[in-house]
């Protein structure tokens, strides 16, 4: 998909120019409902920044959702975080991948399957979090490399595009009350249009970081960014690498290097060649959490 762009097309009568319409009404009015973070999540969040927490008190938050924590023991059996034996319940897997990683991939369960769920676009919601699974676990490799904050940059990267599916459901809602029909292009042409700007009011609404707000707001354009740009310009390439790497085309390889973000982000030529070496790894946390 392309850039976020809000242009909207001096046809007034088109499906596409209705749509953006109503919907650039709904978010200036303030009237677009946004969803609860999930409990789980923001239980989970809460016990991110508590120093006092152990596993003890992160294994009860996932056992009291037995879909959630049974989401969570298929992840870290996948090929991706690769267990010499089987794991088999939580304490195990708290054990071998550590409070960190364990709450990064329960979070992204809760969000997965509290967020993108849209009635009749499944498929479109399948690709939305494909490709948010693929840019999360790229953040984390730009980080590692910018010797930046890492579990920061994954959920970051995860949730750059949060504000699709919450745009893609209006949509819907809006067609529906209107007994309009539109095409896919025109919707994915709203949520190009509005998604950055609903995932920044949906991360102040959920009280997340205000990194994390400007990178879900400027991550197309992150010389835009006033604050947290580095947070920015990792997401944005994570955004660009993420779309790559599903058949990474190596005529495209070139293309990529010469972004403006990788200049911005001071990344050298062995830094690059790493980055595009992920590749492999990149896919395997992607499929685990699809």
């Amino acid at each position: 998909m392309a850039p976020e762009n809000t242009s909207i097309a001096a046809n007034a009568t088109s499906p596409e120019v209705w749509l953006l319409t109503a919907l650039s009404q709904l978010v200036d009015a303030g009237s677009l409902e946004l969803p609860v973070m999930p409990e789980a999540a923001a239980q989970i969040m809460d016990l991110a920044n508590d120093p006092d927490a152990d596993a003890r008190k992160l294994a009860p938050i996932l056992q009291r959702d037995p879909s959630l924590a049974s989401h969570v023991l298929r992840i870290v059996n996948s090929a991706a975080y690769a267990p010499r034996e089987p794991i088999a319940s939580l304490q195990q897997a708290i054990s071998r991948l550590g409070m960190t990683n364990l709450m990064q991939i329960a979070t992204a369960v809760a969000v997965k399957s509290k967020v993108f769920q849209v009635k009749g676009y499944e498929e479109l919601l399948r690709e939305l979090w494909y490709h948010s699974a693929t840019a999360g676990a790229w953040a984390k490799e730009v980080a590692r490399i910018r010797r930046h904050n890492v579990e920061g940059a994954f959920l970051c990267g995860l949730l750059h595009d949060i504000g699709k599916p919450i745009v893609l459901q209006a949509a819907v809602d809006l067609c529906n009350q209107r007994g309009e029909r539109v095409a896919r292009p025109v919707m994915e042409s709203a949520l190009d249009a509005f998604h950055g700007r609903v995932g920044s009011l949906l991360a102040a609404k959920w009280k997340l970081p205000a990194f994390m707000q400007s990178v879900m707001l400027h991550h197309h354009e992150p010389s835009q960014a006033k604050e947290h740009v580095e947070d920015t310009r990792i997401a944005c390439l994570a955004d660009r690498l993420s779309y790559w790497s599903k058949d990474a085309d190596p005529n495209q390889v070139e293309e990529l290097r010469r972004l403006p973000v990788i200049a911005a982000l001071n990344l050298y030529a062995d830094d690059w060649n790493a980055l595009i070496g992920a590749r492999d790894r990149v896919v395997k946390v992607a499929e685990a959490y699809a």
